[in-house]
């Protein structure tokens, strides 16, 4: 059937070739006035006449392909070079405020955003306005994706936006960086990709410009280990979060190291005063308030442990 089509529409003049194979690249649904802005090169309303077999009207000026069939044989008239072109002409037809508040028209429009993306980012001619765009355009579906569960689509287009980052968005888009790799550890998490989740964790670490960043990516991480039941790693990731602020703990300590501690505490003022905690809770950095956060977190998850066991 598809080679039916094929051949029926290879017999058409070019003018009609190039309408068919551009709305094909356009998608199902294709608006007349959006064909014009692409600068399609026909008079349009000439040639939909002898189209009308494979284009039908739909509502006002927007027609359609009655079949999927139909529009995967018009997309074969336009080869995959021009079909990234017309992808990167739609994509860049729209605000990308426009965009980020429209649901459907946001995932619509970013297949082609990324399939034309090589256009943007090639080396030797990169836009880095549509590229710093298009990073922000994915991260911004990805969290719709994962606001509904859809973790593998949320990975898909987070990575998709990873792609794309540079030293420059790194800079200007830092917050929006962080928080994009902290939700994609997260559906990587529960996507059952652990180690796809260990190594976004690696580019925080290695990209985080700030201790409290660092102890986001640390808090996070312990909590879905927590979540999903794996306390011994969820423990060992909290105390690797304490050793950056200096706290190191011993978690299997032998019964002489238990007696000096508690000898140590006796003879302190530390069971009737609390020093420690009050200077942690007025430290101005509050790396003291995430030090206690943290500690609590982890004798939650000894307790956790100990009824699990």
């Amino acid at each position: 059937m598809a080679r039916f089509f094929d051949q029926r529409m290879r017999s058409f003049p070019a003018e009609a070739q190039d309408l068919l194979g551009t709305a094909a690249w356009v998608g199902r649904q294709v608006s007349l006035s959006q064909l014009e802005k692409l600068r399609v090169p026909t008079a349009v309303g000439q040639v939909l006449p002898l189209v009308r077999k494979f284009l039908t009207p739909i509502d006002g000026d927007v027609v359609g392909f009655a079949h999927e069939v139909i529009r995967s044989a018009a997309a074969q008239l336009r080869a995959d070079s021009e079909g990234r072109w017309l992808s990167n002409k739609v994509a860049w037809v729209h605000a990308e405020a426009d965009l980020q508040q429209q649901h459907d028209l946001l995932f619509a429009v970013l297949g082609h955003a990324n399939y034309g993306s090589p256009i943007i980012t090639d080396p030797l001619n990169v836009d880095a306005i549509k590229v710093a765009a298009l990073f922000r355009l994915n991260v911004c579906a990805g969290r719709k994706a994962k606001a509904i569960d859809a973790c593998s689509l949320g990975s898909r287009l987070f990575e998709s936006a990873s792609a794309l980052l540079t030293p420059g968005i790194w800079a200007e888009d830092y917050e929006i960086a962080v928080a994009m790799h902290l939700d994609w550890m997260e559906c990587a998490f529960l996507g059952k990709q652990e180690s796809e989740a260990e190594r976004i964790f690696s580019i925080l670490e290695a990209n985080a410009r700030h201790k409290d960043d660092l102890y986001s990516a640390y808090l996070r991480r312990t909590q879905l280990y927590q979540s999903a039941a794996r306390y011994e790693s969820a423990l060992q990731c909290g105390l690797g979060c304490l050793g950056q602020y200096g706290l190191a703990i011993n978690m299997h300590p032998s019964e002489q190291e238990i007696a000096q501690a508690l000898e140590i505490a006796v003879q302190s003022e530390a069971l009737t005063e609390t020093p420690i905690f009050a200077s942690l809770t007025e430290d101005r950095s509050q790396d003291g308030a995430r030090v206690i956060e943290m500690l609590s977190l982890l004798t939650l998850i000894c307790h956790l442990c100990h009824n699990a066991g």
